[in-house]
């Protein structure tokens, strides 16, 4: 007998509807480089909800065609497949075509009677988290079988309400996509005109200026190298937190500080006592300053913030505004992380960037009025990529709050027009925002 779950759906395996297929395997000593050579999907590619192609290895020649991969494809590592941020699946976009299914990395493909979009959310569903999590195994590599995938319980609903509901959810994830577009466009139109004005040094009026070139390199006259600590009287490490659940103060932990931006998501909750100095600030500069991996990561604060301070692994550098433009010096700071990254001292695993290495880190500095100039331009792209930010955490916590009220059938969505429902929740949340 059918079990059927209150909206009177049926409770069904995946492996009813789909065989999860894992890749073949590739010899790494046979990777390419170049951008005309197929990328190849692995384990370390894939995070929660999406795929990062840092790193990516590339393959010549052909695989066989089950190995493709395809627009909507469901893809799930199989080793290691837990990050903080939880589960380590995401689907393919077009984007990411063409690209070959590896070894350990599992790909789901619905056949009749489920739909591929609807089984996407079915993966997303905090129901599959919670059956997976308990099941990894391996004290090495902990990993999870195909097998073990195959065998998820979820209730499916007739295809056209799993259609409507996959609209609706999805019409989050474009809506999210659209703004991560747009934020990339942003975010390099201001790398751009940083790299014209303070790189190629095209920047307005450079016709008229005399240019020096010594030691240090060719540059315009009057512009001068000097050490971060020469224009930032604040270079400093945060606090040891005490932490606790009860308090409105933040602070702010490696994880926090990524891509080269600020995400209070994994900031905790703590009860220290922080010296004014150690008080965050528009403007401020942070660093990651310990360990291998997230060491040498750089983000500038740029919204408002208050009760906010940074733990003892992240660095403060607080530029003084007589001497330094607040964008100017973020987009200075960024350009110089892989600096950073390569200037840790230690045993691997107890790397430390000092206080005194960033401080004597050297940096461009041109006349202020330049730098002003520079600011105003990129002021407002910088703010509308902060707006679009939070958008669109607004827009993933309302999803996420839907969604497992939509796969289970909580909410009823079988009479409603699927344009008309998409349409209506995106524009709430886009109101909220």
């Amino acid at each position: 007998m059918t079990t059927m779950n209150r909206a009177g759906w049926p409770i069904v395996q995946i492996g009813d509807y789909l065989k999860v297929v894992a890749g073949p395997s590739f010899r790494s000593a046979e990777f390419v480089e170049g951008e005309d050579h197929i990328r190849l999907l692995r384990g370390d590619n894939i995070v929660q909800g999406k795929l990062r192609w840092d790193g990516v290895k590339r393959w010549h020649g052909d695989v066989q065609k089950r190995y493709h991969l395809e627009e909507n494809d469901v893809v799930i590592a199989m080793d290691r497949p837990w990050i903080e941020a939880g589960l380590k699946w995401a689907w393919i976009q077009q984007k990411d075509l063409p690209a070959y299914l590896v070894q350990r990395v599992a790909r789901l493909r619905a056949t009749e009677g489920l739909d591929q979009k609807f089984l996407r959310y079915v993966i997303a569903s905090p129901d599959f988290t919670a059956y997976i999590k308990p099941i990894v195994t391996g004290a090495t590599v902990p990993h999870i079988s195909g097998g073990q995938i195959e065998s998820h319980r979820f209730p499916i609903p007739p295809l056209p309400t799993q259609r409507k509901i996959a609209a609706i959810l999805s019409a989050y994830d474009d809506l999210i996509e659209n703004n991560t577009r747009r934020v990339r466009v942003l975010e390099d139109m201001a790398r751009a005109l940083y790299r014209e004005w303070f790189v190629e040094y095209r920047y307005p009026g450079h016709e008229q200026d005399e240019f020096v070139e010594d030691e240090q390199g060719r540059r315009p006259e009057g512009w001068e190298w000097l050490a971060i600590k020469d224009v930032a009287p604040v270079v400093t490490r945060g606090v040891a937190p005490k932490y606790t659940d009860d308090s409105d103060d933040l602070v702010i932990n490696q994880k926090c500080i990524r891509d080269q931006r600020l995400n209070l998501i994994p900031a905790r909750r703590h009860s220290s006592k922080v010296p004014p100095i150690k008080v965050i600030r528009f403007g401020d500069v942070l660093i990651n300053s310990t360990g291998v991996g997230t060491l040498g990561r750089v983000a500038q604060v740029y919204q408002e913030t208050e009760n906010l301070t940074v733990d003892t692994h992240v660095t403060i550098v607080r530029a003084d505004p007589t001497k330094m433009d607040l964008d100017y010096f973020g987009l200075v700071l960024m350009g110089l992380q892989s600096e950073f990254e390569a200037a840790g001292v230690g045993s691997t695993g107890q790397t430390e960037l000092g206080r005194e290495r960033i401080g004597m880190t050297a940096l461009l500095v041109p006349p202020l009025q330049l730098q002003a100039d520079f600011g105003m331009r990129v002021q407002p792209m910088r703010r509308l990529v902060e707006q679009l930010l939070l958008r669109n955490a607004n827009l993933r916590r309302t999803r996420d709050l839907l969604l497992p009220r939509l796969v289970s059938g909580e909410l009823d969505v079988s009479g409603l027009d699927i344009r008309g429902a998409a349409e209506e929740l995106v524009a709430e949340a886009e109101a909220v925002a």
